[in-house]
């Protein structure tokens, strides 16, 4: 994103940057700074609690890594940037950590019911790629597609709160939280069960399906497990996380996110072969 591109540089620069606050915005590990430079351009900055744990502080280096993959493909995620920790930002709440400068999204919160979630206390039938997340994606190409990349990148995160709704167009926020879970495996057992069911869907559930299909091949095909890994390797060097010690980083926490990569990606050849195969002989529709 060019806007991001150029203010990070100017940053690195040194240049002088003015600019309004708009909104400060107090979360639970961190803090939210919504603002405007100069040139009228919003952009939102994100940064963790330096007291926080590895893992949380690690949502920086996922989100940025997540938003890159989604912008190489086009998908509607805003865009993201790291600023390093050894990055000076009058802004920053917390001087000598990372943050993250993201594109500013307008819209509205909608209802869009496309969360994957997972757990134990989530009853089966409603875990991961159900039948309720799959009527609801069918509403729009934007909500399939970003669907697809939740299901990639494990990402349980899809609340309402993280999508926002515009011109009737979606997009979704916040990848921070991605790399937990298998939601591979998970969808993977829902479409097992619906074909053992016997399931009935729409016209317009099964265009949605197949651009899921589409949009989860096209990330198979271009993000192997090696190339999300050199993601993260760039993204946590580029934090400076490493370098400000054990209370910020994990070397754990790093090598779970990318086992959790390996797993994801590594089942998504038999995801893909049960849809189409659902897709073209087992499931049924109905107009």
């Amino acid at each position: 994103m060019k806007d991001l591109d150029q203010f990070i540089f100017h940053l690195e620069r040194g240049t002088q940057i003015s600019f309004v606050v708009n909104r400060k915005i107090n979360l639970w590990n961190g803090k939210v700074i919504i603002f405007t430079d100069g040139q009228g351009r919003k952009f939102v900055l994100k940064q963790i609690n330096p007291n926080s744990s590895p893992w949380e502080k690690s949502t920086l280096v996922r989100d940025y890594v997540g938003s890159r993959i989604a912008e190489e493909m086009n998908l509607p995620i805003n865009r993201v940037r790291l600023i390093p920790a050894k990055l000076g930002f009058s802004l920053k709440p917390f001087s000598g950590y990372p943050a993250t400068l993201h594109t500013f999204v307008e819209g509205v919160v909608p209802k869009a019911g496309i969360q994957q979630k997972v757990g134990t206390k989530v009853p089966i039938e409603e875990t991961g790629l159900n039948y309720s997340v799959i009527k609801n994606m069918a509403k729009s190409l934007d909500l399939q597609r970003i669907t697809a990349l939740d299901t990639f990148l494990g990402n349980e995160d899809r609340k309402n709160a993280n999508l926002l709704y515009w011109n009737d167009h979606y997009v979704g926020i916040d990848l921070g939280d991605m790399l937990i879970h298998n939601l591979v495996k998970v969808a993977i057992h829902q479409f097992q069960s619906m074909i053992a069911k016997k399931m009935v869907f729409s016209l317009e559930e099964k265009r949605g399906l197949s651009n899921y299909h589409k949009t989860l091949n096209d990330l198979f095909l271009n993000y192997p497990v090696n190339r999300i890994v050199a993601y993260l390797d760039e993204g946590y060097n580029l934090s400076g996380l490493k370098t400000l010690g054990p209370n910020h980083y994990n070397v754990k926490d790093e090598m779970y996110f990318k086992d959790m990569a390996r797993e994801n990606v590594n089942a998504i050849p038999t995801l893909l072969q049960i849809m189409n195969n659902a897709l073209t002989t087992h499931i049924t529709f109905h107009g």
